[in-house]
């Protein structure tokens, strides 16, 4: 099957799905991303279908939101989970003359003030999870274009837990994916950089900011931890998954997983943005090793890959070498995004035989929404603009 084909099935499964079945209204499992995905077919096509669509789903989201359930997606501040997806969709809307502009906007406005104090709360609290928790509200602020001073708050609040507690955003956590230092994007360290970097990069601030030097800190700690020793294949593996303490002794808890949301790759990538902006040629030099050995993994043993999936499979991994070769023309990255794009379809193509259900809907980990729009290579939509 083409990449055509394979997508007009999928689509056809999502268009006529029954989103009164699918419980959950947030932006990475569920019915906002759908709206986002329909979005990007909308964008591209202009096809009066996707739009029909996106008002029937948005209609179910609002009056969840009336009813105020237990379920209720204000009940929740965070871009994966809560309210900021909810105002970035709305916002999307907007910006296409899709919803009454004058009415939400004023909404937003309300609810972007709870989003800001329960970041506040949440880093007073010394919780630093991206997509989970304050970090992706500061992206959401900047990626939005919401008051600046909505991100200088948040901005200043970290500056100020980092100079008390003296620790480089150690997370408190009963969960285990976020706990400690979790070196990855979604819930951790790479999250914050890449939240920085942002912020810098909007703002055009100078390299003696107080955000340039949290930048050079957070990268050097990256640095510092990498295990140079460690092999899988005679490939080297450098990064940590998370760093933690334990009854007074760090513990460094390592895999051979090669993803979007927590390995070496998106270090590399994130070696190379920070790299290129303090123009240092060490950080440079290291994203390009570690990066090339990444493009030596390519069988389950090295990297954990079993589905097109974007958080842990293949898809991820596409779309990090396509941002790699974006910005270094390099081949390695080209013929790496190649492979496991080819992956991606054929993975896609098997599944076509199977049910299509709730399952299939979110964005990240597990579902098809990412993966579809990765196979399309349709990076415009915005919200790639939150995966790196």
């Amino acid at each position: 099957m083409t990449i055509d084909q394979i997508t007009s099935f999928y689509n056809k499964k999502i268009l006529d799905f029954d989103y009164k079945n699918l419980v959950l209204d947030d932006l990475f499992r569920g019915k906002l991303g759908v709206i986002n995905y329909l979005l990007a077919f909308y964008d591209k096509t202009n096809d009066s279908k996707y739009l029909d669509k996106i008002s029937d789903i948005l209609e179910i989201i609002l009056s969840n939101i009336e009813e105020s359930n237990e379920t209720s997606i204000l009940n929740n501040s965070t871009l994966m989970y809560g309210t900021s997806g909810l105002c970035f969709t709305l916002q999307e809307l907007i910006n296409r003359d899709l919803i009454d502009a004058i009415y939400f906007e004023n909404q937003i406005n309300d609810l972007d003030t709870v989003i800001l104090q329960n970041s506040i709360s949440q880093i007073n609290q010394e919780y630093f999870d991206f997509l989970g928790g304050p970090i992706g509200n500061l992206t959401y602020f900047l990626k939005s274009n919401r008051d600046k001073k909505l991100s200088d708050e948040i901005i200043q609040n970290l500056l100020n837990v980092q100079t008390k507690t003296g620790k480089l955003f150690y997370t408190k956590s009963n969960s285990v994916y976020t706990h400690g230092f979790n070196l990855g994007i979604k819930h951790g360290q790479l999250g914050i950089l890449k939240s920085l970097l942002d912020y810098h990069e909007k703002y055009e601030i100078n390299l003696n900011h107080p955000v340039t030097e949290l930048l050079r800190d957070l990268i050097n700690n990256f640095v510092k931890e990498l295990e140079t020793d460690y092999t899988i294949n005679d490939i080297h593996v450098y990064k940590y998954y998370s760093i933690y303490e334990n009854n007074g002794s760090i513990e460094k808890h390592q895999n051979n997983r090669l993803c979007w949301c927590n390995s070496d790759l998106t270090l590399a990538y994130y070696l190379l943005k920070t790299g290129m902006l303090l123009e240092n040629e060490n950080l440079l030099n290291l994203s390009y090793t570690i990066g090339k050995e990444t493009t030596k993994r390519q069988i389950f043993e090295t990297t954990g890959v079993e589905s097109h999936y974007f958080c842990h499979g293949s898809s991820g991994l596409v779309f990090v070498y396509d941002k790699m070769f974006e910005i270094t023309s390099n081949d390695m990255y080209f013929e790496a995004s190649k492979f496991w794009h080819n992956v991606t379809k054929e993975y896609l193509e098997n599944e076509i035989k199977n049910d299509f259900t709730t399952a299939d809907l979110p964005w990240l980990r597990g579902g098809k929404l990412g993966s579809l729009l990765v196979l399309n290579k349709m990076y415009d939509n915005k919200m790639f603009q939150f995966l790196l």
